[in-house]
């Protein structure tokens, strides 16, 4: 699997396209051999399941000049970022990634269990109050208002779950498209909302952040630890943004 925030290193000559990025939304693409034996980080915003995978280099400023040119000077350039085939990142790269380093959560009660959906951190979003992100998510999911009430007010996440599955009410149309959105602005919301949390966050620096769920394979890790962890992109999404904010 691969992880978002994980750092990996190129096991032989890899050609690539790099992401010129400037100030604005305009962005050039330029072909790039990325040499044996770089270090690269995966985008927090790359999906590990897509084809096409974001990283960053690791010494961005040693290939800069090769890859920017003279846009170098340019007062809207930003940086730069490559595109890698999924497949060359299983196959011919390297996982630095330290497992024992990483944070992992999954239970409200057990060690880092603020950073769990079902924890106890309320917030409000667009003038309704929620009492955790699961009761957010999951009322997020229907077209029938009364119900998604239902959920909000429910005395638990757990009981918010269980009226999550429910399948007598339609699911909004979009919801697979959507449900990654919905689940970031909840969990943003929350850390918004709660200051303390908030530098909880923070202060877990570049740790990888793993949902240790054994139920789920898309939010978490899943029983044999290969899930795709988007609860934890996630909040590593959001750390990152308070990163920037506070630099």
């Amino acid at each position: 699997m691969i992880y978002p925030g994980g750092t990996y290193r190129s096991s032989e000559n890899l050609e690539v396209y790099a992401i010129i990025h400037f100030e604005t939304a305009y962005t050039e693409y330029v072909k790039f051999t990325l040499p044996n034996g770089e270090l690269f980080t995966i985008s927090f915003f790359s999906d590990p399941l897509d084809n096409m995978i974001q990283v960053w280099l690791n010494e961005s400023k040693k290939y800069e000049s090769e890859i920017v040119g003279n846009k170098i000077n340019s007062e809207k350039y930003s940086s730069y970022s490559l595109i890698l085939n999924r497949v060359d990142i299983i196959n011919n790269c390297e996982s630095l990634i330290d497992f024992n380093d990483a944070i992992y959560f999954y239970s409200s009660h057990g060690e880092f269990g603020e950073f769990s959906n079902f924890s106890n951190f309320g917030f409000e979003y667009e003038n309704k109050y929620y009492k955790t992100v699961e009761h957010f998510y999951q009322s997020m999911k229907f077209e029938d208002l009364s119900y998604a009430e239902k959920i909000r007010l429910s005395n638990s996440p757990k009981i918010a779950s269980d009226l999550g599955q429910n399948r007598s009410y339609s699911l909004k149309k979009s919801w697979e498209f959507d449900k990654i959105n919905y689940m970031y602005a909840g969990v943003k919301s929350k850390f918004d909302f709660n200051e303390e949390l908030q530098k909880k966050l923070i202060e877990t620096d570049d740790k990888l952040l793993i949902e240790n769920s054994p139920y789920d394979n898309y939010w978490g890790i899943g029983k044999d630890g290969l899930g795709q962890n988007q609860l934890g992109t996630i909040l590593m999404r959001v750390r990152e943004k308070y990163k920037q904010h506070t630099t």
